[in-house]
C-alpha cells in the first residue's frame, strides 16, 4: 500500500480561513453602513412632549422627564422646589419645565424666581445680561456678613457695604447707569419692583 499524502500546512491553513470566512458570512454581501438603531418605541408621548416643552433632543426625553419628576417629588437636587432652588437651576430648563407641566402648585415660586440671581459677579444692562436695573432683596433673613459692590460700565465703585447683621435681609435698588454688582455671603436674590 502506498504511503498516504502529507498535508500542506500554508494550503491547509488558506483553506480553512477561507471556510470560516465565508461561513461567517465576510465578502458574502455588499458593504453597507451599520444599522441605525431603530426609535425608541418605548418612549412615551408624555416624555417626548416634555422634551419639546424643555427644548431637549428627544433622545434626552426619558432622562428629562425622569430628572422633572424627582425634582418635583424633593429627590433632585435634594428638596422640593424652592425659590433658591429655581433661582440656582435657572440654567436647566427641566425645572421650569417640570414646575409648568410636573408640580404646577409650585408655579407662584416660578414666577417669583424669573429675574432673580445667585450672589457672585452680574452684569446690569439689557436684553443679555445677567441682571436688569430695579429693587431686589435676598431670599434670606438674618444674613450676617453680607456684601455687595456696585459700579459704573468704567468700573467705578457707585456703592459697596458689608452688613454686620441683617436680621430682614438687604435690599438693593440697581439703576439703569450701574454696570455690574458683585455681592458676596448674601446668598440669592428676588426681584421686587
Amino acid at each position: 500500500m502506498p504511503p498516504a499524502p502529507r498535508p500542506n500546512p500554508p494550503l491547509l491553513a488558506a483553506a480553512l480561513t477561507l471556510a470560516l470566512a465565508l461561513l461567517a458570512g465576510c465578502g458574502t454581501t455588499p458593504n453597507r453602513p451599520p444599522a441605525q438603531p431603530a426609535p425608541n418605541a418605548a418612549q412615551s408621548t408624555e416624555e417626548a412632549a416634555f422634551a419639546r416643552a424643555a427644548g431637549l433632543p428627544a433622545a434626552e426625553a426619558t432622562d428629562a422627564l425622569t430628572r422633572g419628576e424627582a425634582f418635583c417629588r424633593g429627590e433632585e437636587p435634594g428638596t422640593p422646589p424652592t425659590l433658591d432652588t429655581l433661582i440656582e437651576q435657572a440654567h436647566d430648563p427641566v425645572y421650569a419645565t417640570a414646575v409648568t407641566r410636573l408640580c404646577p402648585k409650585h408655579l407662584p415660586l416660578l414666577h417669583q424666581a424669573k429675574g432673580g440671581f445667585t450672589e457672585g459677579t452680574h452684569r446690569v444692562g439689557k436684553g443679555g445680561s445677567d441682571i436688569t436695573p430695579g429693587q431686589y432683596r435676598t431670599t434670606h433673613r438674618n444674613l450676617h456678613g453680607c456684601s455687595w459692590h456696585r459700579w459704573t460700565p468704567s468700573g467705578r465703585t457707585i456703592d459697596k457695604a458689608t452688613t454686620t447683621t441683617a436680621p430682614q435681609g438687604v435690599t438693593l435698588t440697581i439703576a439703569p447707569t450701574d454696570g455690574g454688582l458683585t455681592t458676596e455671603n448674601c446668598g440669592n436674590w428676588i426681584r421686587t419692583q
